[in-house]
């Protein structure tokens, strides 16, 4: 080998030995500058190139956390949990005692459903760093939602001698103490929550929803008074205090509620309805209807509210207008059997049997099997004077149910009523096969025997109706005599 060649030979060797000698520091800050230029990307929504970069960082320097976790995050947000972990787990055969990484991995798994996977990653964390407040707080949420709630408790418990008047584990631990039934220490720490962060309304709505659980309606009821003077805008609070002084029977301070909420909520059809059904209750049903029918004609088409008025017409003995609304529900939904059912029930009313058979007719088309609708429709073919046809359908349905005692009543009356007493007495006994005890049916048995002669049987019958009178009697409670 020539000198020159020596030399080169030389100085190459000294030119490694240097880079080699410095790189680490190189490499350390090439390492934090792809990072770097991976969180940009991240910024920017370019994942898949943010990614590249942090890969890149973790082949520079294989135990610098940023790459790791970016690259995790990248992956976490391209909904990539699993692959999210791995990076994770990369990073921990680089450094095992980064109880941050176990924390991470612990958090992605919960994301997962994973909850014991993740606690064991939770309990490995605080292995290494025992006051970890958030790895306590998260393994509280696990055992939480495990329903393991003592447990859960005890770990927001040491979350906030940590760190004290933290709002979340007070808002967990009242949380959970509700769930346990211990009203009086889910409200100990709302205190707590108000007394750090006195004007936070839900604070005073979650009082008072303990306060009505304890049955304490009017400690409630200022709860929600409190709330209200921080809130006024929420709708929620008048409703709530609404409903808690219709429960305390204050009808009319609810209705103050509710319309005090209108003028805030003018669209809000639920308060129209609450304000209904307090006038409904006073007995004031043209104010019921009133407000029902402002409701509509905002909002057209509105099923239930037809109905209420319906009712409202039929206590008011005005059949006519009740028929008008029940059609106009049947004009917004052509098949409901219950509005069919009214209907026809009207007919009956007005003694329009042809109509109200025309409704029953409906409602066994529409239902087939339908023992009500066609009890009904037998019914209406009875005051027609086509009994046989009744009797057909009332076999029918016995038929397709046999044991309905009402169906046997039913039938019994329509054998009285046609004079055949004997066939009357025989479905009457088979209301008694069915349901024993039916005092009305000993009671018939005994005045058809008595209308046919047959005193004997009458008089066995009445000696069953008094037996079951006193049998009755002994079971109710004794009153105490006082002297």
């Amino acid at each position: 080998m020539s000198r020159i060649n020596v030399w080169f030979f030389l100085f190459c060797l000294a030119v490694i030995f240097l880079v080699g000698w410095v790189s680490p520091g190189l490499a350390d800050e090439q390492s934090r500058a792809e990072s770097a230029s991976g969180n940009e990307c991240i910024e920017q929504g370019k994942l898949p190139e943010a990614l590249q970069h942090f890969l890149k960082s973790q082949d520079l320097d294989p135990e610098q956390e940023a790459g790791y976790a970016g690259a995790a995050r990248a992956y976490e947000q391209q909904g990539k949990l699993e692959a999210a972990i791995g990076e994770y787990q990369k990073f921990l055969k680089a450094k095992p005692a980064s109880d941050r990484a176990y924390e991470n991995i612990g958090r992605l798994h919960m994301l997962l459903g994973n909850l014991e996977m993740a606690a064991q990653n939770f309990q490995r964390a605080l292995e290494l760093r025992p006051k970890a407040a958030s790895a306590i707080e998260s393994l509280g949420r696990i055992r939480e939602l495990q329903g393991r709630l003592d447990e859960a408790a005890s770990q927001y418990g040491k979350a906030l001698e940590l760190k004290p008047g933290t709002e979340y584990d007070y808002e967990r631990l009242a949380s959970i103490y509700e769930q346990m039934g211990r009203y009086d220490e889910a409200q100990a720490q709302y205190q707590k929550l108000l007394e750090l962060k006195p004007g936070v309304e839900r604070f005073y709505r979650h009082m008072a929803r303990l306060h009505e659980r304890n049955g304490k309606i009017a400690e409630a009821i200022a709860q929600y008074r409190f709330a209200l003077q921080v809130s006024p805008g929420q709708d929620a609070l008048y409703d709530g205090l609404g409903r808690l002084y219709e429960v305390s029977g204050n009808l009319q301070a609810a209705l103050e509620q509710y319309q005090a909420a209108l003028t805030l909520f003018p669209g809000a059809e639920r308060f129209y309805d609450r304000i209904g059904r307090i006038y409904e209750i006073q007995g004031k049903y043209g104010e019921a209807v009133s407000i029902y029918t402002k409701v509509l004609k905002m909002k057209p088409g509105i099923e239930w509210l037809h109905e209420r008025i319906a009712r409202i017409y039929e206590q008011d003995g005005r059949y006519r207008d009740a028929l008008a609304e029940y059609q106009k529900i049947l004009d917004l939904k052509p098949g409901c059997e219950q509005t069919l059912e009214n209907m026809g029930r009207l007919f009956e009313q007005l003694r329009q049997w042809d109509l109200a058979r025309a409704r029953y007719e409906k409602m066994t088309l529409l239902r087939p099997g339908m023992e009500r609708a066609q009890e009904n429709l037998a019914r209406v073919l009875e005051q027609q004077g086509k009994g046989d046809e009744a009797l057909s359908l009332y076999r029918k349905i016995l038929a397709q149910k046999p044991g309905l005692e009402r169906v046997h009543e039913a039938m019994a009356r329509f054998y009285e009523r046609k004079g055949d007493l004997a066939e009357a007495a025989s479905q009457w006994q088979q209301v008694l096969a069915l349901k024993r005890g039916t005092d009305r049916a000993y009671e018939n048995l005994r005045r058809l025997y008595e209308l046919q002669g047959k005193y004997d049987q009458a008089l066995s019958e009445y000696q069953k109706l008094v037996d079951l009178k006193q049998q009755k009697d002994e079971k109710k409670p004794k009153k105490a005599f006082r002297e």
